[in-house]
């Protein structure tokens, strides 16, 4: 029976298309067949390449486009992180600039407050005429002489002042010595 349904008996009758040899009718059948499934085969194959290329071209697209937006968050934290430890770096600087600014300052101020100044030009004195008269040279007192007169404290100089108003050659000045100098006292040394 397994004869039969391969086509391996031969009919009975000669004029029977089962007379051919089975040979020919099944390797033609199989020729068009596997023709026809390579066609197939070929244009499935052509479709399936197409949808994966397609599909990978697409998940390529979007895998960079992740990529491109978590690089972007990643500068976009260093980025704040720098600043902000730039800031913080930098507000230490001006905190120290400004500490060492007003240590300064406070040296200037207290060296300026040790220093007498002229009354006239208010350059550094070196003269010393009463107790808050001071002078940077005989040129100064000479031209303040005229107002300070009238209110200085030298006794001496008072009375010469009453007798002769033009009179500044009565008007002793003292040279001031920084370190020695006592501005508490009324007369000089």
């Amino acid at each position: 029976m397994d004869d039969d349904i391969l086509g391996f008996n031969e009919s009975k009758d000669a004029d029977s298309p089962l007379n051919i040899p089975i040979n020919d009718v099944v390797t033609e059948n199989l020729a068009g067949l596997h023709q026809h499934w390579m066609n197939e085969y070929l244009m499935s194959r052509d479709k399936h390449l197409s949808e994966v290329a397609n599909k990978l071209h697409a998940d390529f697209l979007s895998d960079q486009e992740n990529i491109r937006k978590e690089l972007m968050k990643q500068f976009t934290e260093e980025l704040l992180t720098t600043k902000k430890n730039l800031e913080v770096q930098y507000m230490a600087t001006l905190k120290h600039e400004l500490l060492e600014l007003r240590r300064r300052h406070t040296i200037e101020i207290s060296e300026a407050k040790k220093s007498q100044w002229c009354n006239v030009c208010l350059k550094e004195s070196i003269f010393y005429c009463c107790w808050n008269t001071t002078y940077c040279s005989t040129e100064c007192q000479h031209k303040h002489w005229i107002l300070h007169r009238l209110s200085c404290r030298r006794g001496n100089n008072r009375a010469a002042s009453k007798n002769n108003n033009d009179d500044i050659k009565c008007i002793q000045i003292i040279p001031v010595h920084r370190d020695a100098l006592d501005i508490s006292s009324d007369e000089p040394n």
